[in-house]
């Protein structure tokens, strides 16, 4: 990676002449990136930082008159462009996120003591996409006045390469309210088992026998920490994997089952007997329904007709949801 991050850096246009330079740009720019992540908040403390980290430093730059002033640091980086810096921070951020593909959790905060009364400014809210892989913030963006986490996530997921990638967002009102964004919406319970079934009548779409989920589905095996894990399966991940990391179902569809749980429209309830055509749950309640079973459950939970009921305020990063259209598009 630190290869990488010298290779997105020497983008930068050096701004200093070339007589007189002591000190590589990228040297500088390695130095500062490693200070500010370990929590420098000025350029003493990066100077003081490279000093002191030095030998380590050495190890993979050239430092050829070792580590520059803080009055150094402070003139250089000053003197950059900020649009060009702004790019290759940029770059260099997606580069680490796309080293560990997995799940992206989007959620919004607001700052705490950001409110100020007297200057009438509202508290500042926060959406940010978290790579769980990473355990690294990779993309963040403020909401705009009068308007909450909704109309940025949008926003948000366009800054983003999430190809790959299993999106997790909290809560099931905001996924009913991202699906309406976009322009679609939460599947019903009888849509989405009839996307998981995919024409078949099995346990599961490829069969009956649990021996075959390993090879199908991400679910609770040998790497899975609670007791009832099955110790004698491997399917590859130790929590979530990659999107289409298995083979889709007969319908093209992948992860319908395993990986991560998903919520759907419904309210959780008993429906009516009798034979039905898209049949709808109950028309209130204080539960709503999750369908197909994550990363952290026994087989049963991945079963097609295997339904769980969970509070609708949940957040949860084995809780995701995926998004229907009434019609296909063109």
């Amino acid at each position: 990676m630190a290869k990488k991050i010298r290779e997105i850096f020497k983008r930068l246009e050096d701004p200093r002449k070339k007589r007189g330079r002591r000190h590589l740009l990228g040297d500088f720019m390695m130095i500062a990136l490693c200070a500010v992540i370990c929590g420098a908040d000025n350029w003493k403390a990066v100077s003081t930082f490279g000093r002191v980290k030095r030998k380590w430093f050495k190890s993979f730059l050239d430092l050829p008159h070792g580590i520059a002033s803080h009055y150094t640091f402070d003139r250089v980086i000053a003197a950059l462009k900020p649009d060009a810096l702004e790019r290759c921070f940029d770059e260099w951020v997606k580069a680490v996120a796309a080293a560990g593909k997995g799940v992206v959790a989007i959620d919004g905060k607001t700052f705490r003591r950001s409110l100020d009364k007297a200057g009438d400014k509202a508290a500042i809210h926060m959406v940010s996409a978290w790579a769980s892989a990473n355990d690294l913030v990779f993309a963040q963006l403020a909401t705009e006045a009068k308007s909450n986490e909704i109309t940025a996530i949008p926003k948000l997921l366009e800054l983003l390469d999430l190809k790959g990638n299993t999106v997790t967002i909290d809560a099931w009102e905001h996924a009913r309210k991202f699906c309406k964004k976009v322009g679609k919406r939460l599947p019903t319970e009888a849509e989405w088992e009839y996307a998981v079934r995919a024409g078949t009548r099995t346990k599961y779409y490829f069969g009956d026998d649990t021996l075959f989920l390993a090879f199908n589905e991400n679910y609770c095996d040998a790497h899975c920490d609670p007791e009832y894990k099955l110790k004698h399966a491997i399917d590859g991940f130790v929590s979530t994997g990659p999107v289409a990391s298995y083979e889709a179902n007969p319908f093209g569809l992948h992860d319908m089952a395993g990986n991560v749980t998903e919520w759907v429209a419904d309210f959780f309830g008993e429906y009516k007997k009798g034979e039905q055509i898209n049949p709808r749950g109950p028309k209130n309640g204080k539960m709503r329904v999750v369908r197909g079973g994550s990363f952290l459950d026994k087989p049963e939970a991945l079963e097609s007709d295997r339904r769980l009921s969970v509070p609708p305020e949940t957040r949860k990063s084995y809780i995701g949801f995926r998004c229907a259209a009434n019609k296909l598009p063109r």
